[in-house]
């Protein structure tokens, strides 16, 4: 989902409920995309397996496509990744494949030294939400 379709869906949706207050507090975020993912992770219900799932799409989809850049370091990755497990509600945040955000850069660490793992790890939480029925291991 690109930035413009969620944009028009959130507007159709507050238009539809404009005192939702939920909606209300996304939509006065719409130009802070950190904000927003904070927002939405912190309205998560830990014993909603629907709602993990969704939630671990949102997160995993775009960050793949941050580990495939090239000009990304793996150790800028590995920060980018434990900042969002931080934002990650307790209920779920060490479960995987959240905890995965947080665990694999102790590889980086200069006494394990073994990038290769920690990019084993990375790889592991992004295939686990690339499945279709990933929904059922949340």
């Amino acid at each position: 989902m690109c930035q413009e379709d969620y944009l028009q869906g959130l507007h159709g949706l507050f238009l539809a409920e404009p005192e939702n207050e939920m909606l209300q507090r996304l939509e006065n975020c719409t130009a802070n995309p950190k904000e927003t993912i904070v927002l939405l992770l912190s309205a998560l219900d830990p014993d909603d397996s629907a709602q993990k799932s969704a939630y671990a799409r949102m997160i995993f989809e775009p960050l793949g496509m941050y580990y495939r850049r090239a000009d990304l370091s793996i150790g800028t990755f590995a920060r980018l990744a434990e900042a969002l497990w931080r934002a990650i509600p307790q209920g779920i945040a060490d479960e995987e494949p959240f905890v995965l955000l947080s665990t694999a850069a102790d590889w980086l660490d200069p006494d394990a030294g073994c990038e290769a793992a920690a990019r084993e790890c990375y790889e592991r939480a992004l295939r686990f939400c690339s499945k279709e029925d990933a929904h059922e291991r949340l």
